[in-house]
């Protein structure tokens, strides 16, 4: 992905921004939550390179992603149980952010 691609964290972040804008444009099915394992990508790669203010925002996007994607009930169980892999996975970071994100960061499997 560009934005992990990117050295600039400047530009890293605009990327990256702009992908989650896409991402949640779409409509919730597994093509969107196939899309979020770019969220620990992201995380894993570029975040401690990030400033404070834009750790922060990401911080942000992941929870407001989160709590967008336990909104909705789906009727197929394999979106939903993809879906809720996705909401362990912000989850997961959110935690570890939340800890001062000092250890290192293991994504879930």
């Amino acid at each position: 992905m560009k934005s992990i691609d990117e050295e600039n964290f400047n530009q890293s972040y605009a990327l990256f921004k702009q992908v989650h804008t896409q991402i949640n444009k779409v409509s919730n099915s597994k093509y969107k939550y196939r899309q979020l394992t770019f969220y620990e990508e992201y995380y894993a790669n570029k975040y401690f390179q990030l400033d404070a203010k834009m750790k922060n925002k990401f911080f942000e996007l992941c929870r407001i992603t989160k709590d967008n994607l336990a909104r909705f009930n789906l009727i197929d169980s394999c979106d939903e149980i993809l879906k809720n892999k996705r909401i362990e996975e912000l989850d997961n970071i959110i935690s570890h952010i939340k800890s001062g994100g000092e250890k290192t960061f293991t994504p879930l499997k």
